[in-house]
């Protein structure tokens, strides 16, 4: 409210920025950016020369997981206009010559920062890895420039063709060359945006195993280095109708995701932490296996090599074994290498599944979920079949929980006790209701609820 106002033909800028119109101000304005712009460029100038020394401790800012860039970049101030990488746009030529002596003098000065910035990370990343790390050219439109300093208006040194791979220490989203048998030596010390056109190869996903509700992953890691975690996040594809995502944090050069959509394909990628460093891989696809068919889960392949059931697993939360086809190898497996026996919904080794089937009691280890029933009313089953015995029945409109069992709805031990009052005191007792009634001509039975759960 302090300040004069600006002519409708200067730019939008913070009222902070904008100095005081005053009556023949613009010479002098003019003059003082002539001799204020060449300041700016030579800090600039310093930047790739003026550098701490090595193991220097520098500030890096603190992260959260799952790990993400926008943690381990600068912060733009909110003065500094949104540019493109490889431009930035001229003032308007209407504008106040206050407005421009500012555009002038602000420009380099923020480019200045976020290069001292930038060479201030790849200096932390030098201290604190034993070796460079090695990095892919992925670009395939075309090859990626070589700049004398981490900025897409500096000078260009070069180009790396795709194919190449080249070895350096990351800065935020850009890599200073190290000295390699492939790299020209003119371009050892320049930068390189990394971006989608160079792929860390220490986080390249090398093994990629889908199982109907899970995938396991594997990467080459960082080897010689000590204290490392890693992060595989994963998210739906663009422009997915429900988007998922989720994270699983790890001291191996492995993992296991599970819970996500059956038969989908899902983005993912590997960070690591070395001490209070981020390093990013780059985004790569991976797919479920297929939903296993209802007639295979009431096919008896919840058994173990040996004849045992198997019901879910708490810590995928799973909820029930499913096997392959029993064979003698799988037999003989199961004896020299028990692990190696995994469900084919979750990926995890079939000892890690309870024995038989977890009490309704046990449910609450799982993910319970709402569901209101839609339907005039439905049937509380003692199985997972339209066959089973009528335990009680659920009236439209009341909301339960429970946990989804592929087309089914097991009751969580509330739920089951007020539909089914007779069960109340059986340790064993379990009732189930089919959510898709499709396949009877009944239509949607139930659908997920935000509503919490109501007495049936």
């Amino acid at each position: 409210a302090s300040q004069p106002s600006v002519p409708s033909a200067t730019p939008t800028a913070p009222l902070e920025s904008l100095p005081a119109p005053v009556p023949d101000a613009a010479p002098a304005v003019m003059a003082s950016s002539v001799a204020v712009a060449p300041t700016a460029k030579a800090a600039d100038e310093v930047v790739a020369s003026a550098v701490p020394p090595t193991g220097a401790p520098l500030p890096v800012p603190a992260m959260s997981k799952p790990l993400t860039e926008a943690a381990s970049q600068p912060s733009a101030t909110s003065a500094t206009p949104k540019t493109t990488l490889e431009s930035s746009p001229a003032p308007a030529h209407d504008a106040a010559p206050a407005v421009l002596a500012s555009s002038i003098v602000a420009a380099p000065t923020t480019k200045a920062a976020d290069a001292a910035s930038r060479v201030a990370a790849a200096l932390k990343a030098r201290s604190l890895l034993s070796e460079p790390l090695q990095y892919l050219v992925v670009g395939t439109d075309q090859a990626a420039p070589v700049r004398r300093k981490p900025l897409v208006q500096s000078e260009e040194l070069g180009k790396l063709e795709h194919g190449k791979i080249v070895c350096g220490y990351p800065g935020g989203t850009w890599l200073q060359l190290s000295p390699s048998s492939s790299l020209e030596s003119n371009l050892v010390g320049a930068w390189v945006f990394i971006g989608a056109r160079l792929a860390a190869r220490w986080a390249e996903v090398t093994k990629v195993t889908g199982f109907a509700e899970a995938i396991e992953v594997s990467w080459p890691g960082l080897p010689k280095e000590k204290n490392v975690a890693y992060s595989v996040e994963w998210k739906s594809p663009e422009g997915a109708a429900s988007p998922e995502s989720g994270h699983k944090v790890t001291l191996e050069n492995k993992a296991l995701l599970g819970g996500l959509p059956a038969g989908s394909e899902v983005r993912l990628r590997v960070a690591a932490r070395v001490q209070d460093m981020s390093l990013f891989g780059p985004w790569t696809k991976a797919s479920t296996s297929p939903a296993l068919q209802q007639s295979l889960d009431e096919a008896g392949l919840d058994v173990d090599p040996f004849g045992q059931e198997r019901g879910g697993c708490a810590s995928s939360k799973c909820w029930k074994y499913a096997a392959n086809l029993p064979s003698t190898e799988s037999y003989t497996t199961a004896i020299s290498a028990p692990a190696m026996i995994k469900c084919a919904r979750c990926g995890v080794a079939y000892a890690d599944h309870v024995r038989g089937e977890e009490p309704t009691a046990e449910l609450s280890s799982w993910s319970l979920r709402s569901y209101e029933v839609v339907h005039s009313a439905v049937f509380v089953r003692s199985s997972r079949s339209v066959n089973a015995a009528r335990l009680g029945a659920l009236r439209k409109g009341t909301v339960v929980l429970g946990r989804l069992e592929g087309s089914w709805l097991r009751l969580s031990l509330p739920a089951l006790m007020a539909a089914a009052p007779a069960t109340e005191g059986d340790p064993k007792a379990a009732g189930w209701v089919l959510i898709d009634g499709s396949s009877l001509g009944l239509g949607q039975l139930l659908l997920p609820s935000e509503r919490r759960p109501s007495s049936p």
